[in-house]
């Protein structure tokens, strides 16, 4: 298949170059095979200082961010993440899938969308040893926040 390359010339110099360097060289000069200069990082055992010199202002940030975000509701800083345009584009992309995959009664809404984000958010500090535990109706385990919230029984589709 390749009997007319060498073997030496098969895998180039270019094969070390980042893709982004490559294709801004090719949309530059429209040849690739221009000489690049491989530059490799240099390594040091000397201290680097990587304090940061304006803490002060730093931490006047977070304190005037946090007393922002006081005043939102849960639901409100969700919504800050999560907007209209973001959720519709996760439902679509989300029922094409379905779709693609021939499970055409697959039709998630902004409720279930939202009820499922939120779940993932939750179990993300409230953690259980098995992922179906959040909906067993086992008096030990059931943990309303989750079975309320959702059709739990369609929420592993």
């Amino acid at each position: 298949m390749f009997e007319h390359f060498e073997e030496d010339n098969l895998f180039g110099d270019e094969d070390n170059i980042p893709l982004s360097e490559l294709k801004r060289i090719w949309q530059t000069t429209g040849n690739i095979d221009e000489t690049v200069e491989i530059v490799a990082p240099e390594w040091t055992n000397e201290h680097q200082d990587i304090t940061m010199n304006d803490t002060q202002t730093y931490m006047e940030n977070l304190e005037k961010q946090k007393y922002d975000l006081k005043n939102y509701e849960p639901v409100e800083l969700f919504e800050l993440f999560f907007d209209k345009n973001i959720i519709e584009h996760i439902l679509v992309e989300t029922n094409t899938y379905a779709t693609q995959k021939n499970d055409h009664s697959f039709n998630m809404t902004e409720e279930d969308l939202k009820s499922f984000i939120g779940i993932l958010v939750f179990t993300g500090y409230h953690t259980l040893p098995r992922k179906r535990s959040y909906w067993s109706l086992d008096d030990n385990l059931k943990v309303e926040i989750v079975t309320n919230s959702t059709d739990f029984y369609d929420i592993e589709e």
